[in-house]
């Protein structure tokens, strides 16, 4: 990713060394700040020089590649919240990265993962494959399985985990870059299904350092991708990349030359994964000054509605921040709540411009709260908005002792809440690291928390009262305590969560100081994936398959024609040509691409509101003739999940019509298959040319015209929405009356 040299990081979890005193002492009901720092630095130094000399080809962060495990029966742990398959797009190896992938397996059946290296230079991939016992926690020293230590050349590559075992899978970090000494760790993607990815925050200020990265894990086809960045209420600039069959690339506000914060859209014409790893070195007065850290994540799908955030703290000198990103075309209204430890919660009312980012203070919240609020450091929060349009994440930065600077950021989940069962396959407790547990109860009712730990042999186990609209803090270091073993791999942790009845959210932040790398990392735990072993080309369940046969025209025997708008492209003409139909009480169809709903979803849902017909245009409006048969059923159930969700309609079936027009036998009939019939059109207005006028417009449709003809226009053509109002006038003249497609064809 960086190709410069920089200097080599310090060693980290290093085996051998004694269990100590936890360095960050965070109560349970406060947080205070992290202790024994220096000395627990020199110790990991000095340790350090002796792994090296005695080991000096081996990488820097010398953790064993051991199982933690139990030989007991299953402990009636769920293992719903698990994945036979994960992904991540980031990866490095070499000039001071050293990388790990952490395996948790809670099932009672051993298994063997399968990793998959794809490298972003010429080296084939590579697989490697690791045995996971049952019940346990299993790491992958990265570095060894690619044959790159952390002294060596840098390599970059993305990660494929299969296993026959469904697992839960995370990736931590190390590294140097560009002066900053740090970590990172990520929970792996589990599905290639989407084409879009969104992103709050991408800072590209001098002294910030974003990238993209991107896996293409198709075996046949590139990815053309398009990355695009938001500030200030336009897009400021963009990017085109193609990423080859099985490979990785990466893209950055910084190569580009912008230097403000952005909020990133990706978007792809076949599935993809995207991560975004994050790089900083500022000045945060607010955190005590200078400060070095990284975060990396996976982006959000689609923007939505609701955000829900376990985690959070305002205490000391920590820096927490919600930054809210809005990429729809018009502005929308945010509500933050904050539920504080003492079950005391207070909302603030928030405006998000469109195609632009709001950076919502929660120290500024703690130090002014609303009348009847009492609020405390530890703090979760949920964040709704008006309309589907947001992305929604927490940075927080900080610094504690003398040596301790880092920060962490993450994307909410998106709510309202739903899950009871979470699993984290990362955690670590020897001295020099310390783990924490934060629960959120967002709903109005009393619930319990079980807390399952794997550690060494041992199963742990705790529960935790969580009253309503609160947050719980547990200190996993306190919990587990010293087992008995000098050998930090025995304490390596896998963790379950689960309410005993209602929802709940749970996040795992974590903090180190091992002699120059410093910093904190947090992820909130996998759920699970419903779609996970689901052919996205089979029939959905309720949906009985159509004919193949494309439409070309309605009936023939009424003088009757349909008017069908493609939404795909420019957004302004849009609103006056829902308002000239409007207004004349005309029938009309719409077929809309995925993006462009999650852009502009007050218009869409006016348009359902109206009682249109609405088709789907796939997801990001590719040639479907150009990308295997699976990525047509990936882009037609992406764009159907999206767009149902704003119009409240059920479905957006029958009808889709596939971008530029491009068709054939294969993509009819895999489109019938997920109950989709190819519409295409019997006349063309060609509104779409940049030549177009109203007056060619109304020529072609009078030279073209019979009964039944569908009419193809384009929402996004200027031309077309001065020419509507005429054309509607010429038609009705005529004696034609404008219906909807199923009108048209009955």
């Amino acid at each position: 990713m960086f190709t410069q040299k920089w200097r080599m990081a310090s060693g980290l979890r290093e085996r051998g060394s004694a269990f100590k005193k936890p360095l960050f002492q965070r109560k349970e009901r406060a947080r205070s700040g992290f202790s024994t720092i220096a000395a627990l630095a020199f110790v990991s130094v000095f340790v350090l020089g002796m792994l090296l000399a005695v080991f000096p080809a081996q990488p820097t962060f010398a953790r064993s590649e051991q199982q933690s495990s139990r030989n007991a029966p299953s402990v009636g742990l769920q293992q719903a919240a698990t994945s036979p398959i994960w992904y991540f797009a980031e990866g490095s190896a070499g000039n001071s990265f050293q990388e790990y992938i952490t395996l948790y397996n809670p099932n009672s059946t051993q298994t063997t993962a399968s990793l998959t290296y794809l490298f972003q230079s010429s080296r084939p991939s590579q697989v490697v494959t690791h045995t996971v016992n049952a019940f346990s926690r299993f790491t992958v020293n990265v570095n060894l399985d690619v044959g790159v230590p952390s002294t060596g050349p840098q390599q970059s590559f993305a990660t494929i985990v299969r296993s026959d075992v469904p697992l839960v899978a995370e990736r931590p970090m190390y590294f140097t870059v560009a002066g900053i000494t740090s970590g990172s760790d990520v929970l792996g993607a589990t599905n290639t299904n989407s084409s879009t990815y969104y992103f709050a925050e991408g800072d590209a200020r001098p002294g910030y350092y974003t990238w993209v990265s991107i896996l293409n894990p198709s075996a046949m086809d590139t990815a053309h991708v398009t990355i695009r960045y938001y500030s200030g209420g336009s897009r400021v600039g963009y990017q085109l990349i193609d990423v080859g069959p099985m490979k990785r690339a990466t893209g950055s506000p910084n190569s580009i030359g912008l230097t403000q914060s952005v909020a990133i859209q990706v978007e792809s014409s076949i599935g993809i994964v995207v991560e975004r790893p994050m790089y900083f070195n500022a000045n945060v007065p607010a955190a005590g000054g200078m400060t070095t850290g990284a975060a990396s994540l996976v982006g959000a799908t689609s923007p939505g509605n609701d955000w829900l955030f376990a985690e959070g703290y305002t205490g000391g000198r920590f820096q927490e921040y919600l930054i809210l990103a809005n990429f729809a075309y018009t502005d929308t209204t945010a509500n933050v709540k904050l539920e504080y430890q003492n079950g005391s919660t207070q909302t603030v009312p928030v405006t998000v411009k469109a195609l632009s980012q709001t950076f919502f203070d929660v120290n500024n919240a703690y130090a002014h709260p609303l009348p009847g609020t009492t609020p405390t450091p530890e703090v979760s929060a949920e964040v709704t908005a008006s309309t589907p349009s947001i992305v929604v994440e927490r940075l927080m930065y900080f610094h504690s002792g003398s040596q301790l600077s880092g920060g962490t950021d993450v994307i909410g989940e998106p709510g309202p809440a739903s899950h009871s069962l979470y699993n984290f396959a990362e955690g670590f407790v020897i001295n020099n690291f310390s783990e924490f547990l934060t629960i959120q109860n967002p709903t109005g009712a009393s619930e319990t928390a079980s807390i399952t730990l794997f550690v060494n042999k041992t199963i742990i186990k705790a529960t935790r009262a969580l009253p309503p609209h609160s947050r719980t803090t547990v200190d996993i270091n306190k919990l587990i305590g010293p087992i008995g073993s000098p050998e930090s791999w025995r304490y390596e942790v896998a963790m379950t969560v689960e309410a005993t009845s209602g929802v709940i959210v749970a996040e795992r932040p974590m903090y180190f100081v091992v002699g120059a790398i410093t910093g904190g990392t947090d992820v909130i735990g996998f759920t699970g994936d419903p779609s996970v072993g689901i052919d996205p080309c089979a029939t959905p369940p309720g949906v009985q398959p159509v004919s193949p046969t494309e439409i070309t025209i309605g009936n023939t025997s009424k003088m009757q024609v349909a008017l069908t708008f493609d939404a795909g492209g420019d957004v302004a003409p849009s609103s006056t040509i829902l308002g000239i139909l409007n207004n004349r009480g005309v029938h009309a169809s719409w077929f809309f691409t995925g993006v462009w709903a999650q852009q502009n979803p007050v218009l869409v849902r006016q348009v359902a509101d109206s009682g249109y017909d609405i088709g789907n245009h796939t997801m990001t409006h590719p040639d479907l003739a150009t990308v295997a048969g699976v990525e047509e059923c990936k882009q037609l159930n992406q764009a159907d999940t999206v767009i149902s969700s704003m119009t409240g309609r059920p479905t957006t079936r029958p009808y889709f019509r596939p971008p530029y027009g491009s068709r054939n036998a294969q993509i009819r009939q895999e489109a019938a298959t997920l109950g989709y019939r190819a519409v295409l059109w019997t006349i063309d207005t060609l509104d779409w040319q940049t030549d177009s006028t109203p007056a060619r417009i109304l020529q072609i449709i009078s030279a073209n015209l019979t009964p039944g003809a569908i009419i193809l226009m384009h929402a996004g053509s200027a031309s077309e929405a001065q020419a509507l109002d005429s054309v509607i006038t010429f038609l009705q003249g005529k004696g034609y009356q404008l219906v909807t497609l199923t009108e048209d064809l009955q």
